[in-house]
């Protein structure tokens, strides 16, 4: 019986100490999703500056839609679509 406890204790205040973790911080989401969205747009920065624009456009793309307000991923989104050549079909 003695064994059994010792094994039991530390198990048992593994799962009290884990169930007792801290709540998640209010709006971390939406910082990972403006350091994506960040990360993105120097992708696409990059890309371009090798001449890439198909792949500067996709990077673009990816972040504006992370975040919705970034006017900068816009204006060099439009210049990479302009420099690749695409034809965008609105429907």
């Amino acid at each position: 019986m003695r064994r059994n406890r010792t094994i039991l204790c530390p198990l048992l205040f593994a799962v009290v100490l884990g169930s007792t973790a801290l709540p998640p911080r209010i709006g971390a989401g939406r910082a990972v999703q403006e350091t994506s969205a960040e990360t993105y747009y120097q992708k696409g920065l990059a890309l371009v500056a090798t001449e890439n624009f198909e792949d500067a456009v996709a990077a673009f793309t990816k972040a504006v839609k992370l975040k919705p307000d970034y006017a900068e991923a816009y204006y060099h989104l439009g210049e990479s679509y302009q420099k690749a050549n695409v034809r965008i079909h609105w429907s």
